[in-house]
């Protein structure tokens, strides 16, 4: 059912992304001469890609994250038979103490959504190679020495 939901939104996010594809583009395409499918595969889906993605990747992100308890719910541990969340229960309830396994498992969750996060970021950034504002200047630390 999560899929159906996900799956809704992504078809409306790239719909709304293709609907606003500036109509020059278009125009320019066809004074060209290119072809119905020239001008999807030229024009089109290029620059709905680029205007979608950053709402794709925050759909993307939120399905992660509503998946967070099946996920580690079926999660197995390495060489084990059971998922890490009923072994994280487990040494809690036998060592009376829950602040080692819960962490553990909270920095998997952050681990895998640095990764989820960090793919996503590195297809944006080539979708958007060409524009200059994505040349970002090499941050400097400057310490204020003398106050």
């Amino acid at each position: 059912m999560l899929f159906l939901n996900t799956a809704a939104y992504s078809a409306e996010i790239f719909h709304g992304a293709l609907k606003s594809i500036p109509k020059g583009d278009l125009e320019a395409a066809d004074a060209y001469g290119l072809t119905g499918w020239q001008k999807f595969r030229r024009i089109e889906w290029p620059t709905m890609l680029r205007l979608g993605w950053p709402a794709y990747t925050n759909e993307a992100i939120f399905l992660f994250h509503a998946t967070t308890l099946v996920y580690f719910s079926g999660f197995p541990a390495f060489g084990q038979k059971g998922d890490a969340l009923y072994y994280a229960n487990y040494f809690a309830d036998k060592t009376f103490n829950p602040f080692v396994p819960y962490p553990i498992i909270a920095f998997y969750f952050i681990l895998l959504t640095l990764v989820v996060t960090s793919v996503y970021g590195l297809v944006n950034r080539r979708l958007n190679r060409h524009l200059p504002s994505n040349q970002h200047a090499k941050i400097r630390l400057r310490p204020n020495l003398v106050r």
